[in-house]
C-alpha cells in the first residue's frame, strides 16, 4: 500500500465511524507533530460520495495536527470495497498492542462492533480482548454507559465516578443526568461520595414517583450550588447532609430530635453522647474524657445534676421512629 500526502480538509474529520477512543489527552502527541510533524500514516478510506477519507486509524494524529494547522498529511488508503466491520477490527488492532481502554471506550467498541457481530461472539472474543470477564450481565452493563450524557461519560472514563455508578445513572432521562453532573463539576466530590449521592437521588426519585430534577433542584440545593462563600468541602458536606436527610426522613428528623436534647445538656468538650447507629436501639453511649480525678470528679458531679429534671433525659430516649424505606 502506498503512503501519499494530502491535504488536511481532504480528510472527513467529522466522520467518527471507525473512532474508539474518548477523553484522550493528547499532549505528547502535541509535543511531538509540532517538534518533527505527522511521522506514521493514517490509515483510510476512501468514501466515494464526497472523494474525501474516512480515517480507520489515526484520529488522534489527524485533530492534533489540525490544532497545529499542519497543511498536509501522510495516509495510506484501503481499498474502498473494505467493509465497515473490517475497519473496526483494524481500528481495535491497531490500539490494543498499547492502550488500555477506559470503561466508556470499551463501551463504544462493543456497541459499534455489535452492529456487525452477534453478542455471543462479543462476550466470547472481544471482551476478553478489552481486559474483561466475558459475560452477558457484564456486556449489558458495559454498553449501558452509552446512555450517559457527555458530561457523566467523562466523569466515568476520568475515574470521578464509578463505572457502576454510571449504569445507575444512564436509566435517568439526559436532563435527570445533567444535574448529577452539574453537581460533580461544582462540588468535585470523592469517588465514594458521589457514589452516596447518586444512589440517595435514585432512591429518593423511585420511591417518590418524581424526576431527579424535581427531587434535588429546590432552593436549598441552589444557594449550596451558587454560594461563593462555602468552600468546595462545605458545599459537598452541605449537599451530601441534606441528600442523606431526603433519602431517610425519619431517621434525619430523630436526629435534630436528639441533637436539640443534647443541646440542653450543655455538654463540654471532653464529653460526647452518641445514639445507636440509626436509632436501631434505645441504646445511647457516654463518652468521658479526664486527665486527672479533678476532672472526672467534675464530669460526675454534671451527671448527678442530670437527675434533678427528670424530664431533661427523658427527651434522648424518644419514641425510638420506624426505619425508613427507599
Amino acid at each position: 500500500m502506498e503512503i501519499v500526502r494530502i491535504a488536511l480538509q481532504c480528510l472527513a474529520l467529522d466522520d467518527r465511524s471507525f473512532d474508539l477512543g474518548f477523553a484522550r489527552r493528547y499532549e505528547a502527541l502535541q509535543r511531538s507533530i509540532g517538534e518533527v510533524g505527522v511521522l506514521q500514516p493514517l490509515l483510510t478510506r476512501p468514501r466515494p460520495a464526497d472523494t474525501k477519507y474516512q480515517i480507520v486509524c489515526g484520529f488522534g494524529r489527524a485533530l492534533v495536527a489540525r490544532g497545529l494547522s499542519v497543511p498536509e498529511i501522510p495516509i495510506v488508503a484501503l481499498d474502498a470495497a473494505i467493509t465497515d466491520a473490517d475497519c473496526l477490527r483494524l481500528a481495535l488492532f491497531d490500539n490494543l498492542p498499547h492502550r488500555q481502554f477506559n470503561p466508556i471506550e470499551r463501551a463504544i467498541i462493543l456497541t459499534k462492533l455489535g452492529q456487525h457481530v452477534d453478542r455471543d461472539r462479543l462476550v466470547s472474543d472481544y471482551m476478553p480482548l478489552l481486559g474483561m470477564q466475558p459475560g452477558a450481565t457484564l456486556f449489558h452493563r458495559t454498553v449501558a454507559l452509552m446512555g450517559l450524557v457527555d458530561r457523566l461519560k467523562w466523569a466515568v472514563a476520568e475515574g470521578r465516578i464509578e463505572e457502576k455508578v454510571g449504569v445507575a445513572l444512564s436509566s435517568l432521562s439526559p436532563s435527570d443526568q445533567e444535574v448529577f453532573a452539574r453537581f460533580l463539576e461544582r462540588c468535585q466530590p470523592s469517588v465514594s461520595i458521589a457514589r452516596e449521592w447518586a444512589e440517595a437521588l435514585v432512591a429518593v426519585a423511585r420511591r417518590d414517583n418524581r424526576t431527579l430534577l424535581e427531587v434535588a433542584m429546590t432552593p436549598e440545593v441552589a444557594a449550596i450550588l451558587e454560594s461563593e462563600e462555602m468552600t468546595r468541602g462545605e458545599r459537598t458536606a452541605a449537599l451530601r447532609r441534606h441528600f442523606q436527610r431526603l433519602r431517610y426522613p425519619t431517621v434525619s428528623a430523630r436526629e435534630t430530635r436528639f441533637d436539640e436534647a443534647k443541646a440542653v445538656l450543655r455538654l463540654p468538650p471532653s464529653m460526647r453522647l452518641e445514639p445507636a447507629p440509626s436509632f436501631e436501639s434505645d441504646e445511647i453511649s457516654l463518652e468521658i474524657r479526664f486527665r486527672n480525678e479533678a476532672e472526672l470528679r467534675d464530669a460526675l458531679v454534671m451527671l448527678e445534676k442530670w437527675f434533678d429534671d427528670p424530664d431533661l433525659l427523658k427527651r434522648l430516649w424518644q419514641t425510638r421512629a420506624e426505619p425508613d424505606r427507599d
